[in-house]
């Protein structure tokens, strides 16, 4: 009986190693710029990412898509009409065609930015290796997923500074045959969760598959019954499986999710990350926890 019970200790030890396992500790929560310093900045232009890593955000977060020539540029919605002002998607668009576009999110900017262009992943990868910063990369299109791993090897980036992002578990399969050493998150994984009828059962499958952490929404986290809010961080615990929250802009939910824990005799768990559009007032934040 001691010997099993040894075993499944060791097990749930490497589980935890395995997973690049984030401190949880309020002080010591990752800070990830979402599409870069985009409050002050357009988002997913090389000027927010930038900003971000000179802020000192622990890691910047971007949105991947192939244009036409299979080239990965950095960009969220696909169509470049809402920041570019230029109604087609990237994928019907050869990757110097893209270039031409000015994305200054002036709905948003206004006159403010004069010359923002989409990024390539490449150019990305370069500015995080030069800076030593860390990325989540998200893949708005799992065909992106070898190109992606072919710029890393190119540009020398460290594949261990990128969570990989992505949005279904068929995904989570394909990315797991690229990425061995980059951890490989799921967005939105909670309505699967929620209808799974045994919730240890649904941790041990995604856990097989590949899946290393978690990205989920804030408020629909925290918008769940108490006792199931519980659950599901001390069962990500468990597993080995940062939870990050996202898109938390206020500072009422930041301070929710610095101080969030479920603790017991053999458990202390909570977030292990804050996605946020301004992280300046995520650092404020964070520095006032003890």
């Amino acid at each position: 009986m001691k010997t099993i019970i040894i075993s499944a200790a060791l097990v749930l030890i490497l589980i935890v190693l395995s997973a690049g396992y984030c401190d949880t500790r309020s002080s010591k929560m990752k800070i990830i710029a979402h599409r870069g310093n985009s409050s002050v900045y357009p988002e997913n232009t090389l000027e927010a990412y930038r900003s971000a890593i000179e802020l000192g955000a622990d890691m910047i977060e971007t949105d991947i898509w192939l244009t036409k020539d299979g080239v990965p540029v950095m960009l969220h919605d696909g169509n470049l009409n809402r920041t570019g002002k230029h109604d087609r998607h990237v994928a019907d668009m050869t990757f110097e065609e893209v270039r031409r576009i000015k994305v200054n999110y002036t709905d948003k900017f206004g006159d403010k930015y004069k010359s923002c262009l989409v990024p390539s992943v490449e150019e990305v990868l370069v500015l995080c290796r030069d800076t030593g910063a860390h990325v989540c990369l998200e893949l708005k299109t799992i065909a992106a997923a070898g190109p992606v791993k072919d710029l890393i090897d190119k540009t020398g980036f460290r594949e261990e500074d990128a969570i990989i992002l992505v949005w279904t578990n068929d995904n989570v399969k394909e990315a797991y045959k690229y990425f061995k050493r980059a951890p490989i998150y799921h967005l939105a994984p909670l309505g699967d969760y929620k209808k799974a009828e045994d919730k240890d059962e649904y941790f041990k499958e995604v856990r097989k598959i590949g899946l290393r952490g978690l990205d989920v929404n804030a408020y629909e986290l925290f918008g769940m019954p108490e006792e199931e809010v519980k659950r599901y961080v001390f069962l990500a615990k468990k597993y080995g499986m940062p939870i990050v929250v996202w898109t938390v802009d206020d500072e009422a939910t930041m301070n929710k999710a610095f101080n969030y824990r479920v603790k017991g005799r053999a458990c202390d768990a909570g977030i292990s990350g804050i996605t946020t559009n301004v992280p300046s007032l995520c650092m404020e934040v964070r520095a006032k926890q003890p």
